[in-house]
């Protein structure tokens, strides 16, 4: 399998996060968070090239940071 599983837990996180943490941004700018997720998925699939699956642990790390934060 290539790509094809980042690529999917990164569209998991995505709608996922948007789902359940949509209401602590309700003031975030739109660009702030299309380049939040841009940023993520970029580096994610580039951290792919480099160190193979291993690079989903950038997307889990920051969604758990993301919940603490949110949570807290």
């Amino acid at each position: 399998m290539g790509v094809e599983l980042e690529l999917a837990v990164l569209l998991a996180f995505a709608i996922l996060g948007q789902s359940s943490f949509a209401r602590f941004e309700i003031e975030t700018p739109p660009a702030r968070k299309i380049l939040k997720w841009s940023m993520m998925s970029v580096l994610t699939v580039l951290l792919f090239r480099a160190v193979g699956h291993w690079a989903l642990v950038l997307p889990a790390t920051l969604a758990v940071l993301g919940t603490t934060f949110h949570l807290v």
